[in-house]
């Protein structure tokens, strides 16, 4: 598959989420500083970064120590609300709101361009350059991925009326309401991750996508002791490696391999993982709001020629935003001609048209082998929207892998035409034994509405 085929074609998943650790950041100012030249710390020199040591001096300890993270959990351990607490967490908050990208593309720019509305990038830093970046990009285009700010953000403010998030001091367009400042979780071993509505709803967010995720990149993200229970928390919704045999992991990270494999083993099965100490290494620099679709080529592939496909490698350095939004639009031009032609609302008197354009534009018929492929991958996809379904039928994440499913539908008829869709779809619902969902919106009595012919009439066992 050449370059110029892999940009033209577009899948509706699946899904690709990113970890951001400390590490992001700190990678994102090598080659472009802050502007006003400060640092971005890490837990090993986060008090002089940061300019605590006067505080931590004043303070009444008996912790001898240089790491941020046991220092604040033997304090907060002695004294939850203390003065010396108060005051580092003014100090923080100071420090990370001050901070500011330069004017020239950084990794943050890269890795939002990099990724689709279907993707999710979660961080754990509080500082503002991921908001930041969203910001100035969303000039560019609005088909950026979703974000989830696990331990709060100093750039991110929340409306209680509307349950949104927002920049910090700007109101609500709907009510009027101002985003006020979130709360940041510090480094301390047994976090509240429901202390605040604004950190359920981030978790929350993140959990619905694990769950349905192809691609799960780590960058730069340690997962400190103190950040036990939060592995802990992404590990449940990641579930049970052995039953992730297709996912694919990447890790982004100046370690040994050695040792981020020992330290994400509990998410890794088998093989399916890479490590790499470049972001210009990843899947995210060699196939830019692709890489669902590399997924599928690498792992479930159709024909020889899509297991070789050429990369689209993104250039290492832009010297401004708009000749980096330039280099990315025959990407985002491709995806809006996909979208207008997999309408799903498709006039009774354009059916012969529609079949002739599905048959036009499918490959080579698929060997028993690669049908039996993609069947049992469609299996595991009904497995988890049964299971969401039968936990709450009226939940998001029930309808988020109800659309899973229908967008692995619509891609095998993209590539194959309606009558080899219907072979394939047919097997994963036997080897499942679950019926296919229907395509199709749901009243407010929780009622499909309309008919969808690739689909049963009824959600449950194909068979009892």
């Amino acid at each position: 598959m050449t370059r110029e085929e892999g940009i033209e074609t577009v899948y509706d998943g699946p899904s690709h989420v990113v970890i951001l650790g400390a590490g992001a950041s700190i990678a994102s100012t090598i080659h472009t500083p802050e502007p006003s030249g400060k640092n971005l710390p890490s837990m090993d020199n986060f008090i002089d970064v940061v300019g605590l040591r006067e505080i931590l001096d004043s303070a009444d300890s008996d912790c001898h120590t240089e790491n941020f993270e046991e220092i604040y959990s033997y304090l907060y351990a002695k004294d939850p609300s203390s003065r010396t607490i108060q005051e580092i967490g003014q100090k923080v908050f100071s420090y990370f709101s001050d901070l500011r990208l330069p004017d020239t593309p950084t990794l943050y720019d890269y890795l939002l361009l990099a990724l689709r509305p279907k993707d999710l990038i979660a961080t754990f830093n509080w500082d503002p350059f991921l908001f930041q970046a969203f910001l100035r990009n969303r000039r560019f285009t609005d088909a950026l991925p979703r974000l989830a700010f696990l331990h709060g953000n100093v750039a991110v403010g929340y409306s209680a009326k509307d349950q949104r998030a927002g920049p910090i001091g700007m109101r609500s367009r709907t009510t009027g309401d101002e985003f006020a400042p979130t709360p940041l979780l510090y480094p301390v071993t047994h976090k509240n991750y429901n202390q605040s509505e604004f950190i359920t709803h981030e978790w929350e967010r993140l959990k619905v996508w694990l769950e349905g995720a192809k691609r799960l990149t780590i960058f730069g993200y340690s997962a400190p002791v103190t950040d036990v229970e939060a592995v802990a928390l992404m590990s449940s919704a990641w579930g049970d490696p052995r039953q992730r045999k297709m996912e694919q992991i990447e890790i982004i990270d100046i370690q040994p391999k050695e040792t981020l494999a020992d330290r994400w083993q509990r998410f890794i099965h088998t093989h399916h993982y890479e490590c790499f100490d470049s972001y210009f290494q990843s899947s995210l620099a060699f196939f830019p709001r692709r890489t669902g679709e590399r997924f599928m080529h690498q792992f479930v592939p159709v024909t020889p020629e899509e297991v070789f496909q050429e990369p689209n490698t993104v250039p290492p350095r832009f010297d401004t935003l708009e000749a980096m939004w330039d280099w990315h639009k025959p990407l985002l031009e491709a995806e809006k001609r996909e979208n207008a032609s997999m309408r799903r609302d498709i006039p009774s008197d354009e059916a012969e048209t529609c079949l002739e354009w599905s048959m036009a534009k499918s490959t080579a018929p698929p060997t028993p082998e690669v049908k039996k492929t993609l069947a049992s991958f469609g299996a595991s996809l009904l497995k988890t929207f049964h299971a969401e379904y039968e936990r709450n039928s009226e939940s998001r994440s029930m309808d988020y892998h109800r659309g899973i499913v229908i967008g692995w539908r619509y891609t095998l008829d993209a590539l194959y035409g309606q009558r080899i869709t219907a072979e394939i779809v047919e097997a994963a619902a036997e080897e499942a034994n679950l019926t296919i969902p229907p395509a199709a919106d749901v009243d407010d009595d929780g009622n499909w509405i309309g008919f969808d012919s690739g689909a049963h009439t009824y959600i449950g066992k194909l068979h009892e």
